[in-house]
This record gives C-alpha cells, structure tokens and sequence, in this order.
C-alpha cells in the first residue's frame, strides 16, 4: 500500500507493518526525491498513529509549555485528517468489495 497523506507524508504498508514515510527532496534541491521512514513498523495503524504522534512531540522545539500546546494541537489536526482520509478510504474499498462481489454472483 501507498496511499498519500498530507504535509508530504505517506502511508505505507507490507503484509506484516505499517509504516509513514515523508517525500524529501536532496539539500541542494537537486536530484530525485526520496522517501524517508519516520515512523514504523506496527502491526496497526492506531499504533503506528501514536508513534508518529509521540515523535513529532519529541522533535519539537518548543521552550514554553504553550508553544508546545499549539505544537501538539497542530499534530492532533494533522493526523486527525489523516484518521478521516483512512476511514473514507477504507469505506471506499468496502464498497469497491461488496460491488466486485455483486459482479461475480
């Protein structure tokens, strides 16, 4: 699986793990794009959500505990849209399965 998210990031998945990636570009703006792990591998997408999550937290350079308040806020907003884009894909592909099915009866 590799289903874009936002902010650059992507999910991916093998049939064992989840895994999100992020679309880097090279320093110097040159050269082809790369993806770079910043959060796996988990056997859910919850799990690997709370990961990402706590992460991006410890990454924050935030030096009052507001600034880390707006941090954490604009994370929750962040995977929160992600959560929305997962269940609408996933409704998606419920339904994509029961007409695929439908077809063969």
């Amino acid at each position: 699986m590799k289903i874009p998210l936002s902010n650059g990031y992507v999910l991916r998945s093998d049939p064992m793990n989840f895994w999100i990636t992020k679309l880097m570009q090279n320093e110097n703006g040159k050269g082809k794009e790369y993806e770079r792990v910043v959060s796996g591998y988990f056997r859910t997408i919850p799990e690997l959500l709370a990961d990402f999550s706590e992460r991006r937290i410890g990454e924050s350079e935030a030096e009052s505990i507001k600034e880390l308040a707006k941090d954490i806020n604009k994370l929750k907003r962040l995977v929160k849209s992600w959560k929305g884009m997962l269940t609408l894909d996933y409704a998606r592909q419920l339904d994509k399965g029961r007409s695929d099915a439908d077809d063969g009866e």
